[in-house]
């Protein structure tokens, strides 16, 4: 899915306008970490710039939002969880939408189906993952209380209870992992930050 969806962004992102994927690739540069996604977001500016100097045709723009994406996707460690994840699918959604803003109506109209296609999987995975999710989640907290408990009960030298109430934390868990693995939430491992979640 992350490979199709950076391809699809480099189709759509690829019509651009220069200055877009200027201030995008300054961002992605600003907030990349590590030397390959400062590398990336830095060829990405020095294209965005060829790009309303030149007017390259479309293969510039390609090239640049292609990089564009690899510094996007190296970005800063980011304190919240699936915040860098956030960060860098908002501006990625940026150069998408005014790439399809600018093409000619007919393709616009075979970029917007791709787009309200992906975003109807993204939030159809999302849901079923939530739901997976919250049938899961009493059990989980099932299962973690029997697992302390019979630690507890392990060090007060009941080995026999501790065996009893361990087997019960390994079928709570067991449930669990059968509610999250259920079929309408496998798609959510195919979607970027839900599928960490997941």
């Amino acid at each position: 899915m992350i490979i199709v969806g950076c391809v699809a962004a480099v189709w759509l992102g690829s019509t651009a306008p220069w200055w877009v994927l200027l201030v995008v690739s300054a961002a992605g540069t600003a907030l990349a970490d590590g030397l390959p996604g400062t590398i990336a977001g830095v060829l990405a500016l020095a294209a965005a710039i060829a790009i309303g100097l030149r007017r390259l045709p479309w293969w510039g723009s390609a090239i640049t939002v292609a990089l564009l994406l690899q510094s996007l996707a190296r970005l800063g460690d980011v304190r919240t969880f699936g915040v860098s994840a956030a960060i860098g699918v908002s501006l990625t959604l940026v150069v998408v939408i005014a790439g399809l803003l600018a093409r000619p109506s007919g393709s616009r109209r075979a970029g917007w189906l791709v787009v309200g296609s992906s975003a109807a999987f993204l939030v159809l995975a999302s849901v079923g993952a939530a739901i997976a999710a919250v049938r899961a989640a009493e059990t989980v907290s099932d299962g973690v209380d029997s697992a302390k408990i019979a630690v507890e009960q392990l060090n007060d030298g009941d080995f026999s209870a501790a065996r009893a109430t361990f087997t019960k934390a390994a079928d709570d868990l067991e449930r669990a992992d059968k509610s999250i693995s259920q079929p309408w939430a496998q798609p959510a491992r195919l979607v970027p930050v839900v599928a960490q979640y997941r």
